[in-house]
């Protein structure tokens, strides 16, 4: 079976989608899992520029986009730290370390969407 490459854009897509649920749904649950559906795009398709295997680790792929572009290791990080955050903790805020920086994650519609922004522009500048 060959992977798919489009899709870290469809989980790009799912998760704009998933915005307009948010006031039906859980919407803490929800905005978790857009969270991790943004950072899983943009870590699906900088690992496949980089024509790295599927089994690559999150920390290779960030260290060897890094090399070659350092706003895409930035974006990535941004999108880590939120994954992480929406996936292992259940307080919210909570303070997450990244690769490079600590941020203080909370998940609220308006960050659920920065994070689309974000994935969206990583995208955009990896292509």
């Amino acid at each position: 079976m060959t992977a798919r490459l489009s899709l870290p854009d469809d989980f790009l897509s799912l998760a704009k989608k998933m915005v307009s649920l948010e006031k039906n749904l859980d919407g803490e649950a929800l905005i978790r899992t857009i969270m991790n559906r943004c950072y899983y795009a943009v870590y699906l398709a900088l690992r496949q520029k980089l024509g790295l295997p599927p089994d690559t680790d999150h920390r290779t792929v960030y260290e060897e986009i890094k090399k070659r572009n350092v706003k895409l290791a930035t974006y990535l990080d941004f999108l880590w730290a939120c994954r992480r955050g929406a996936d292992y903790y259940l307080q919210n805020p909570v303070k997450i370390r990244g690769w490079q920086i600590g941020f203080i994650v909370s998940f609220e519609i308006s960050k659920a969407i920065r994070c689309i922004n974000i994935a969206q522009s990583a995208l955009i500048e990896a292509k």
